[in-house]
């Protein structure tokens, strides 16, 4: 076997790769006797099938396979052994890959060109104009989530009239155009939530009705076409929710509001536990406490993002941009990507794989790196998890959290997201530790708008393809 790598630009090149017979032809008779021990045919024994025989049946489809096997590996242990980092996967080369003929070749040839990840050396410590912001909980926002707290500690209370946030259980049958039950008809009972009906004059229709009140409309217009939320209502799948408008009944069973808790001594204790709390004055003190310390987080965000886009403003970053285009059409399954969908979105998507490259830099510069340790910190910093004082308990919590880390990681894609979370938070450490930047004090009022506006301006940019660098 040889590979070899001919230069065609600052990022891009072609490799080729060339098989031998005895590259392949060991592997390729491997996989024939073990054809032929399986194999079943008239006037032979099982697994006693002439190899001849086996070739002519399956040889080429089995050569094929081993070939498009050895091909995929080499590859990836060429660009491993020679410390090349791809921007993304491959591309066929079209115009110099020959016709394969596997009836008559014996040494092959194929043909791929590839991107290569640009070399960055990111500066932290030289950025300039770079704002974390100290925020202080106004009265508003204290009161918001004062609100939220007794909603969150109340208790659900029958009442005689619906409101615009109660819950009300109804028996559902599906009718026809005069109100009639449909025979053999869905028909079940739910609960609703009156806030969540979309649709304004149906949910006017529930506000304030009683019990025994039926009311007759079609979920789907209700819930604003959610089949979600109407299957769930229905108790019935997805695909089993009727395509065309349909009709049912609700008659009203029962209605509950949530009514607040009352801010007393029993509630603080239940709110915070450990706090040994029992003033209105210290309850309000801790809940203010609570509020700085999640926004505090969310302005190191911003800080971040501020950081990384004045970098990416200071730092030149080649990208083999025609490659790319390319490698976006052809690697879309659906072949429904256009040329010009592509050259319409490619400078934001550009943008952002550059802001990509540089965090993907950072990790590097400042060895950035995941332990098994951080998803544990991770999980008992997100279920508030404490560590039990007594050591007879110690071993029932180890063994939670490993039971929770193992289901983390068992599923590919929650376990992309929390490792994606581990390593913004210590990328978060990194900028707010190395770069230079002054403080500013301002209100959670103030902060909240700032990211409004900046949440409508980047609302008025154009949807970029999703980022592909291989990491």
């Amino acid at each position: 076997m040889q590979i070899t790598k001919e230069s065609t630009g600052n990022l891009t090149a072609t490799l080729c790769i060339e098989l031998e017979k005895a590259d392949y032809e060991e592997k390729v008779n491997e996989k024939l006797r073990e054809y032929r021990k399986k194999m079943k045919m008239p006037g032979f024994r099982e697994g006693k099938v002439p190899l001849g025989v086996v070739n002519k049946m399956y040889g080429k489809a089995i050569l094929a396979e081993e070939i498009n096997e050895i091909i995929s590996e080499s590859l990836a242990s060429h660009l491993e052994k020679e410390n090349i980092s791809l921007m993304a996967s491959p591309l066929p080369n079209k115009e110099k890959q020959q016709t394969i003929d596997f009836d008559t070749q014996d040494r092959f040839a194929f043909y791929f060109d590839i991107a290569m990840r640009p070399e960055l050396d990111p500066e932290l410590e030289t950025l300039e104009g770079v704002t974390l912001y100290e925020i202080e909980a106004d009265e508003e926002k204290t009161q918001e989530y004062l609100q939220h707290i007794l909603r969150r500690y109340g208790d659900l209370q029958d009442v005689d009239q619906a409101t615009d946030s109660s819950l009300v259980r109804c028996a559902i049958t599906q009718v026809d155009e005069s109100g009639q039950p449909v025979p053999e008809g869905i028909q079940t009972s739910n609960v609703l939530s009156v806030d969540k009906i979309s649709d304004e004059e149906i949910r006017k229709e529930f506000v304030g009705a009683e019990k025994e009140k039926t009311i007759v409309m079609d979920p789907m217009k209700a819930f604003d076409n959610n089949l979600a939320e109407v299957s769930s209502l229905l108790s019935i799948q997805r695909e089993e929710v009727p395509e065309e408008p349909t009709l049912f009944s609700f008659a009203i069973e029962s209605i509950k509001d949530l009514q607040p808790a009352k801010l007393d001594e029993k509630l603080m204790a239940e709110v915070f536990p450990s706090d040994g709390i029992t003033t209105e004055e210290e309850f309000m003190a801790r809940v203010r406490q609570d509020i700085v310390a999640s926004y505090a987080r969310e302005a190191e965000y911003k800080m971040v993002n501020e950081a990384l886009k004045l970098l990416s403003e200071r730092t030149t970053v080649e990208l083999p941009d025609e490659f790319l285009k390319r490698w976006l059409i052809e690697g879309d399954e659906s072949g429904s990507i256009t040329m010009e969908e592509v050259e319409e979105g490619y400078e934001e998507y550009s943008q952002h794989l550059k802001l990509t490259l540089l965090r993907n830099s950072l990790y590097k510069k400042y060895q950035l790196t995941l332990h098994e340790e951080d998803y544990f910190d991770y999980v008992k910093v997100m279920l508030n998890m404490e560590v039990p004082e007594k050591e007879e308990q110690l071993e029932s919590y180890n063994s939670t959290v490993e039971s929770i880390v193992s289901n983390i990681k068992s599923n590919e894609k929650q376990h992309e997201q929390i490792r994606d979370r581990i390593m913004e938070g210590k990328l978060t450490r990194l900028v707010v530790d190395k770069v230079p930047h002054q403080k500013k004090q301002t209100t959670t009022g103030e902060f909240d708008q700032m990211v409004v506006e900046e949440q409508k301006e980047k609302e008025t940019t154009t949807t970029t393809p999703e980022d592909h660098e291989e990491r």
